[in-house]
């Protein structure tokens, strides 16, 4: 119970300090979208379909003026902040008592598999892999 309080804590201020701050001259939808984003990215249930889907966003072209403001497609900017949320896990997870399943699930990936998977192709080693050579 009490990593749990703490891997919460750490992807609380992982939001404040890495997560793009929508400005205020930005168009409206992607301010929306960018709020939508910050708030639920570690949900399982945070995907791009959702985030279309509860911002009201249309599919033409909007991944590539989300990209001009944010410098990621949105895939890509979900993706980049779970994977780096997982790493400062990781690199506590011996304090933590958490295995790559609980990482996985925290950081909004409902099989381990799939954040394994993820995490190898965008960083070219096993997420255990990393933590040793971090260590």
């Amino acid at each position: 119970m009490e990593s749990t309080k703490q891997i919460l804590e750490l992807l609380k201020i992982y939001k404040l300090l890495n997560l793009k701050k929508p400005e205020q001259s930005w168009p409206n939808e992607i301010i929306r979208t960018v709020l939508f984003l910050n708030r639920n990215i570690f949900e399982i249930t945070c995907s791009v379909k959702a985030m279309r889907e509860s911002c009201n966003i249309p599919q033409n072209n909007f991944s590539s003026r989300f990209k001009g403001y944010i410098g990621k497609v949105p895939s890509l900017y979900i993706v980049h902040h779970r994977i780096e949320a997982a790493k400062l896990i990781l690199q506590k997870s011996d304090s933590l008592n958490v295995t790559i399943g609980d990482i996985s699930w925290f950081v909004g990936y409902e099989k381990p598999a799939s954040f394994t998977t993820i995490f190898t192709n965008r960083e070219g080693l096993s997420p255990m892999a990393w933590k040793k050579l971090k260590k």
